[in-house]
């Protein structure tokens, strides 16, 4: 009788060890695909990549802070407007004062 309970015990680990093995499988897939969408989330808020959809970066020349509102931009201030393939350099007119030939 004890050959038999032990056959017994040691099939049911068995396969408890072979269902621990695939629940184990199926999460770590599962993990990975959730670590797939959440990098092609972070991937698509790089600076870079959003350039590439037709935004650009515009910084006071000087300094390099990144203008962030019309309240910062001054008459003839150098700024520096960064693109998808490089930068180029600019001077902004004072947004507060209508143009006079507009």
């Amino acid at each position: 009788m004890p050959a038999g309970r032990l056959a017994r015990n040691d099939e049911h680990l068995r396969q408890a060890g072979q269902r621990l093995a695939a629940t184990l499988q199926r999460r770590v897939a599962d993990y990975r695909r959730l670590l797939a969408a959440r990098m092609e989330t972070v991937d698509a808020c790089n600076p870079k990549r959003v350039l590439s959809r037709g935004y650009s970066i515009t910084r006071e020349a000087k300094t390099r802070r990144i203008i962030r509102s019309v309240e910062a931009v001054r008459e003839r201030m150098r700024i520096a407007i960064e693109v998808e393939d490089g930068e180029f350099r600019g001077t902004a007119d004072d947004p507060r004062q209508p143009g006079l030939f507009d």
